[in-house]
């Protein structure tokens, strides 16, 4: 009876710590799974039709992006947190306008700003 009830609390911890929680394509859906298990760049969620990957490279590339589908500001080492954030508003600013004016839209609901 003690092994039993020794048993029961470790599996209640484990319960509540979240130790049993469900990262697989089972539980969550393929699509969820795969998104959370392997983030596009910001840059891969932009499409237009007739777009190669080279293509979408290219135009992401020129807008002001990174070739890995990322995007960073040239914001010195060690600046003020509001200061980073103001430079990566306006890089996202300059990246949606430049990628629109290509015919690109936007696939996800969120952009960074």
């Amino acid at each position: 009876m003690k092994r039993f009830l020794t048993v029961i609390v470790i599996l209640h911890c484990c319960l509540i710590s979240g130790c049993f929680s469900c990262l697989s394509s089972w539980c969550l859906g393929e699509e969820t799974y795969e998104r959370l298990m392997h983030p596009k760049g910001l840059g891969e969620y932009w499409e237009k039709p007739g777009m190669t990957v080279d293509s979408w490279r290219a135009d992401w590339v020129s807008c002001g992006g990174r070739p890995n589908g990322d995007y960073s500001t040239d914001t010195p080492q060690r600046s003020s947190h509001e200061l980073i954030h103001e430079d990566y508003s306006k890089k996202s600013k300059e990246i949606w306008i430049c990628m629109t004016s290509k015919n690109y839209h936007f696939t996800e609901k969120y952009w960074p700003q």
